[in-house]
């Protein structure tokens, strides 16, 4: 497990409220092949001095949603498990003015542990030592991202190429709501547990159909193109890794196997499938 230095994170947050976002798959998708297809087009130096193309498709309303964020006095900071030199050719593209994002964090300012014998990174929300967690939400597509702060973490859907997506701007009117909260940790625990909790055993059986056939249409979404970047996925050049996929997570709960983490999965399906109904 690697260690994480808290005091190299200086960053002072006087009245806002803090909204750490992923990258990957929340903010954007990139696709090492097949770039054609892609969005917008990109280059990478990677660590040996080579530069790669990559492609990038960027989720619809990003600059309206996160407009909208700060104007409810929240910071926006990024919180991504994938390298720095990949991260901020994507970043400096979508934030060429510099606003939008207070504070860029990367794969070093993780946690680096061994699940089912695959290494996986957990985002530290105490990485922000000056910065209280009432006061941080985290939104990422992989719950294990902030498995250490479930209370404060939000699991968006994730993106690939759907124009028609407008989870920012759920979650945009989301974080408004939360922005008037003195505990954001406690608002957003007690309103997803709200509807695990309160729904009858029909409507949990319902749900749960659901959530099974979000999942697997997630899933599909995952895998209908090899051209596309996977949570297994790195660009290697001379076995230099080089992280464009999904944090490398090993993707949300899809990925956890037991029957406990499986019911755990469906929970946070749920929560969320009421999440959007609600904030739509």
């Amino acid at each position: 497990m690697t260690k994480i230095n808290y005091n190299n994170i200086n960053f002072i947050i006087l009245v806002k409220k803090l909204a750490v976002f992923d990258l990957d798959e929340t903010l954007v998708h990139c696709k090492k092949t097949d770039l054609k297809n892609a969005e917008v087009h990109l280059e990478v130096k990677l660590e040996n001095g080579k530069l790669i193309k990559i492609g990038i498709n960027i989720r619809p309303f990003i600059f309206e949603a996160l407009k909208k964020i700060q104007e409810y006095k929240y910071d926006i900071v990024i919180y991504t498990a994938s390298q720095s030199n990949y991260a901020d050719v994507v970043l400096d593209y979508i934030d060429s003015n510099k606003d939008l994002f207070s504070l860029r964090l990367y794969r070093q300012n993780c946690i680096k542990t061994l699940v089912s014998d695959e290494f996986i990174y957990i985002k530290d929300l105490r990485v922000f030592h000056l910065i209280d967690l009432c006061d941080i939400i985290i939104i990422d597509n992989s719950a294990l991202s902030f498995a250490l702060h479930l209370d404060n973490g939000i699991p968006i859907l994730p993106f690939y190429d759907n124009k028609n997506d407008n989870e920012l701007m759920i979650l945009a009117n989301y974080l408004k709501e939360l922005s008037n909260s003195e505990d954001i940790s406690v608002s957003n625990r007690k309103f997803m547990k709200y509807y695990h909790e309160t729904s009858s055993e029909d409507d949990q059986g319902e749900n749960s159909k659901k959530s099974d056939i979000s999942l697997n249409q997630t899933n599909n979404a995952k895998n209908k193109s090899s051209n596309q970047v996977t949570d297994d996925s790195y660009i290697t050049e001379n076995d230099l890794e080089f992280s464009v996929a999904l944090d490398n997570n090993n993707d949300n709960c899809e990925s956890e196997k037991s029957d406990t983490d499986q019911s755990r999965k469906l929970t946070i399906r749920k929560s969320y499938d009421e999440f959007i109904k609600t904030f739509r």
